[in-house]
């Protein structure tokens, strides 16, 4: 009987040794576990002041991976987009045979640098169903706020420098106006000093076209060598007392 005494206390004491060690090491596992989180979050937090409570860190260590997540998905929209036609073509240049018409004020517009500029006739021949076999015939659809000091038509565009059609007509576009430019009618134009408003000099033609061209040739020529836009081509504007304007 004494034996079994002292045989079941030994395994008592066994069973009691392998708990303590199982306890400590538990312990010991949380502390490690505990150690390495907050050296995760020293890591993340390196960058916020000391001052801020750990919930504050925590909340703005958050904001942070939401920016970052934000920024990756806004980068790849915009690869996305890159890659798809459809999308990059909303971004084309307007169309070149529709420039949008202005009211010109010269008091109002703002002045340019000037960009050097050398006039390239258009040399090809565009067929058009609108005429105007005299010029006063073109004179007669154009708006008072068109007609510059009331001597000459300067109708402003939002267009770049070229030819384009314009309600069914050939035109030339420079610096923001309106040239006309047919192949087919007649017509002349005055190379004026936007300064002095004086006529510098007057272009004929076998069309306005070519008078256009030989006026543009003179007036870029001008500008170039004072490196502003002094000059301009302009048809000298023709009023008639005996026509029912419908102004």
């Amino acid at each position: 009987m004494r034996k079994f005494k002292i045989a079941s206390g030994f395994i008592l004491a066994i069973i009691l040794i392998f708990a303590i060690s199982l306890s400590l090491s538990a312990v010991n596992n949380s502390k490690s576990e505990q150690k390495n989180n907050s050296h995760k979050t020293k890591i993340k937090t390196k960058n916020i002041p000391h001052s801020f409570s750990t919930k504050q860190k925590r909340s703005i260590t958050k904001t942070q991976r939401q920016k970052i997540k934000y920024s990756q998905s806004v980068t790849k929209h915009q690869k996305s987009r890159a890659q798809d036609p459809a999308s990059s073509a909303l971004h084309q240049e307007p169309n070149t045979q529709n420039p949008t018409p202005g009211t010109h004020i010269s008091s109002q517009r703002i002045e340019k640098k000037y960009k050097t500029y050398h006039h390239k006739p258009y040399n090809k021949t565009r067929i058009h169903k609108v005429h105007y076999p005299a010029p006063i015939k073109y004179h007669y659809t154009v708006s008072p706020h068109f007609i510059y000091r009331g001597l000459w038509i300067r109708i402003s565009v939002n267009h770049y420098n070229g030819f384009c059609f314009y309600n069914g007509y050939p035109y030339f576009v420079y610096n923001g106006y309106l040239h006309r430019y047919s192949s087919y009618d007649p017509g002349s134009y005055d190379l004026v000093d936007s300064y002095t408003n004086n006529v510098y000099a007057t272009f004929y033609g076998s069309s306005i076209k070519q008078s256009y061209d030989r006026c543009a040739e003179l007036r870029d020529l001008l500008n170039n060598k004072l490196g502003e836009y002094r000059y301009f081509c302009a048809e000298k504007y023709k009023g008639d007392s005996k026509y029912s304007y419908d102004w």
